[in-house]
This record gives C-alpha cells, structure tokens and sequence, in this order.
C-alpha cells in the first residue's frame, strides 16, 4: 500500500472536498483487524459504539482533512 496520494487522489481531493475507497491495509491485515474488534466487542458484552462516535467525530474529522489539505498542498 502506498504512503501518499497520487496526483490523482490530491486532485479529486481538492475537487470533492473528500477522498473515499482509499486501500491502506492488505485484505488479511483488514481481516486480522476486524476479527481482532470482533473479540473485544464479545468481550465488552456488545458493540464498542465509543469508540466508533470517536472515529466519526466531525472535530476528529476536521482534524484529519486539515492535515491532509496541508500535506496536498505541499
């Protein structure tokens, strides 16, 4: 998986505002991940929905796209 947008990405980015479908991970890391949220979420007895409300955070979010408006803009 690459470490930085392609021209590609960064024009779309600054185009729509977002980007989505970005590969970071190899589907069996993605696996890995998800069986590893899968046995901490049975473990809590349910759904980790903080953390979830964390990801989704506009705050976050804004954080996020502030920092990669930066690194586009270069």
């Amino acid at each position: 998986m690459g470490k930085s947008l392609s021209a590609a990405d960064v024009q779309r980015y600054r185009q729509d505002g977002y980007l989505c479908s970005i590969p970071v991970l190899a589907p069996e890391a993605a696996a890995h991940s998800r069986a590893r949220l899968e046995t901490a979420e049975a473990a809590a007895g349910g759904s980790l929905s903080t953390f979830d409300q964390l990801a989704r955070n506009d705050a976050v979010l804004d954080a996020v796209e502030g920092a990669i408006a930066s690194i586009a803009q270069g």
